[in-house]
């Protein structure tokens, strides 16, 4: 069973990535920092629930409040698969 929208939107991203994949992770926030943005992220993830999944075609991007504060990071991908 998936989570609700207010435990999706609350959930920290850092426990989604693996531990071996935790690097790669930290590499593509410092790219988002240093562009805005990243565009066409793929990664592996894990799901609330334990399961596996590749998401691929990912756009990153901060979430600012109005007076600059950042509030978090979000994601929008095109595709994503169990592995």
């Amino acid at each position: 069973m998936g989570l609700g929208w207010e435990q999706l939107t609350a959930m920290p991203s850092r426990p989604t990535a693996e531990p071996a994949h935790r690097e790669q992770r930290e590499a593509m926030f410092a790219e988002m920092r240093a562009k805005g943005f990243i565009e066409d992220y793929a990664g592996a993830r894990i799901s609330a629930s334990g399961r596996r999944f590749e998401i691929r075609g990912a756009l990153i991007w901060p979430l600012l409040a109005p007076d600059g504060e950042k509030l978090g990071e979000a994601a929008s991908f095109r595709d994503y698969r169990s592995i």
